[in-house]
């Protein structure tokens, strides 16, 4: 699980996910934010996000 804490910007919540192996790299982070469509929708909180999460799952699971 991850815990983003409320007001963290988007390089934070990159970070955050690279450094967990998430995402490779935050470029990585930042185009699957934008192919989604999920620019500001970014929540704050605890999320459980399996480690074999495609990009468009754990950014589905961070926006809701």
């Amino acid at each position: 699980s991850i815990y983003v804490e409320w007001g963290a910007t988007e390089d934070k919540i990159a970070d955050l996910l690279v450094q967990v192996g998430l995402f490779d790299e935050r470029d990585d982070f930042y185009k699957a934010v934008s192919e989604a469509g999920a620019e500001g929708k970014l929540q704050a909180g605890t999320f459980i996000i399996p480690s074999d999460s495609t990009p468009e799952e754990v950014i589905k699971i961070i926006t809701e």
